[in-house]
């Protein structure tokens, strides 16, 4: 969910949960709990006030990043260090 709300920048919570096959009953509780968490936030439209905004928070981007960035350490971890410094 918080990766197709990353791809999706401007994307409606019905939106989202069409993307995602999934029922819309079933997307509040999950969107209640990434709001809860600090990941993302639902901000209601100025002129549908049932639709919900989804945008990610800093902390939901991070967790998206951190595999990625666990694997940049891995590999740069593996090389030497004239490799290292050759791809820098």
């Amino acid at each position: 969910m918080l990766a197709v709300a990353d791809q999706n920048p401007s994307i409606i919570q019905g939106e989202l949960s069409a993307t995602l096959a999934g029922e819309r009953p079933h997307m509040t509780p999950a969107m209640d709990g990434s709001a809860t968490g600090g990941l993302a936030t639902r901000r209601s439209d100025e002129r549908d006030g049932r639709a919900r905004w989804i945008y990610l928070t800093c902390s939901g981007v991070d967790l998206l990043r951190e595999p990625e960035r666990m694997h940049e350490r891995h590999v740069a971890e593996s090389l030497g260090k004239a490799d290292r410094d050759h791809l820098m």
